[in-house]
């Protein structure tokens, strides 16, 4: 069917099959578990002129009695005496079928039939006539007619599964019989109402009429072998149909009738009930990009509180640097006053290394070589200040006396943005230990006089 999700207020949908001697009508309700049949009804009614008048009042006892509510869907399967049916045809004639209709082709409504293969494709027809009565008849009921289906639909399906020949079938109980003929794909070839007096001895010549007035092609795929489903009191005798017959399987009309409302057939629409459908779907497209620009505006908001945050982190930064680079200095000159007053202080606890300056002063390079930084400790010396390479292995080549040769040690830090390519440390030698005092010399034995 065409849509049973639309919406939540419509949780009721009819389906009515009209029979020239009969009306059914089938109530399905959707629930927490889906759709499910609620109620079913038949009500048969005798031909005469006012036969739609009965069909209206019975659909009406019906909804006033399940309590339908308006505006509900209604559904109806017809008879091959109301909607026709066109055998297969190509798809030139299929786009342009009014010269096969037997009306002109303003006064017809049409529906290619999906069933089956694409190259073979059945027109199902509909005099807009009975179009009109059936939707004001589903109005006076105050329901909306939204499709009208073939009742040789109901069969397809089973008719499909041979795929091998023409299969007809012969359906129908009491005064009410359908013929339908369909193809080895199931496409629908014919469908007509059968008479009772047709049925019994003269079943047969009619069968043989049916598939003799089919067209050309049809007929050659009928050379693949003719199947007949019909009633078992219906079957004619064997010596009077030559082709196959089957029983048909005895069941109400009832799950057929369920069974085309929940497949997946097409009839001919005269209210589509995918608007509904697509009206929500634009909303809700429209309620997420709504909800997604929100997002989007929120994330640029938030982007751009980040930004001044940031610009205002810098600006504060900006405004601190002279600060900082004001308190870098003050360190370095702190720690260059610590050392000169460690430096003080050595020179006033240790004579010696005081003694030692005027050696480092002779020791280091020649000009451009300037001592910037000098430590005397008594045991250890470290100077630093600038020159170049050769300054550096001039102090290599011309160690202090009594110190072990220069080394390399790390600039100190209140001069480290300063270009300084000396610095060198060397530690005190170890005194030379004193020499032992030299043993006396023992006095020898005079020789003796050689004899």
């Amino acid at each position: 069917m065409r849509n049973r999700f639309t919406s939540p207020s419509r949780r009721h949908q009819l389906l009515v099959s009209l029979s020239p001697h009969g009306v059914q009508v089938l109530h399905f309700q959707r629930g927490w578990l889906g759709w499910k049949q609620a109620h079913a009804h038949q009500t048969p009614l005798p031909e005469g002129d006012d036969y739609l008048q009965r069909v209206q009042a019975a659909l009406k006892e019906c909804c006033q009695s399940w309590q339908i509510p308006a505006r509900s869907d209604v559904y109806w399967v017809l008879a091959g005496d109301i909607l026709g049916v066109l055998p297969p045809m190509p798809a030139t004639a299929l786009a342009e079928p009014g010269a096969l209709l037997p009306f002109a082709p303003g006064s017809v409504l049409t529906q290619p039939d999906r069933f089956g293969p694409e190259e073979e494709k059945s027109l199902l027809w509909m005099h807009k006539d009975w179009a009109t009565e059936i939707e004001r008849i589903s109005s006076a009921c105050q329901l909306r007619a939204v499709e009208l289906f073939a009742r040789a639909q109901l069969f397809q399906p089973l008719c499909a599964r041979s795929k091998k020949h023409i299969s007809l079938v012969l359906e129908g109980a009491q005064d009410d019989y359908f013929l339908h003929i369909f193809a080895p794909s199931g496409a629908i070839l014919r469908s007509r109402v059968v008479e009772s007096a047709a049925l019994g001895d003269g079943l047969a010549g009619l069968l043989q009429i049916e598939l003799a007035s089919l067209p050309e092609n049809q007929r050659e795929a009928a050379k693949g072998g003719v199947q007949l489903l019909a009633p078992a009191a219906q079957l004619p005798a064997k010596e009077a149909w030559p082709h196959a017959a089957q029983a048909l399987p005895v069941q109400p009309p009832a799950p057929l009738l369920e069974q085309l409302w929940r497949s997946g057939l097409e009839g001919i629409v005269l209210q589509a009930t995918h608007n509904e459908l697509i009206q929500k779907i634009n909303i809700w497209s429209m309620a997420a990009a709504v909800l997604g620009l929100a997002a989007l505006g929120t994330m640029l908001w938030h982007d751009g509180r980040l930004e001044r945050q940031i610009e205002d982190a810098h600006e504060d930064l900006r405004k601190q640097a002279p600060k900082v680079e004001a308190a870098k200095l003050l360190k370095a000159k702190t720690l260059w006053m610590a050392d000169v007053v460690h430096a003080a202080q050595a020179l006033d606890k240790d004579s010696q290394a005081a003694a030692a300056l005027p050696d480092v002063l002779a020791v280091f390079p020649p000009p451009p070589a300037a001592l910037l930084y000098l430590r005397l400790d008594g045991k250890d010396v470290a100077l630093a200040g600038t020159g170049d390479e050769a300054a550096v292995q001039w102090l290599r080549e011309h160690p202090l006396p009594q110190y072990q040769p220069f080394t390399e040690m790390p600039v100190p830090e209140f001069l480290a943005e300063q270009s300084i390519a000396i610095h060198m440390q060397a530690a005190k030698q170890a005194p030379a230990p004193e020499p032992a005092p030299a043993a006396e010399a023992k006095p020898t034995e005079p020789e003796k006089a050689k004899p």
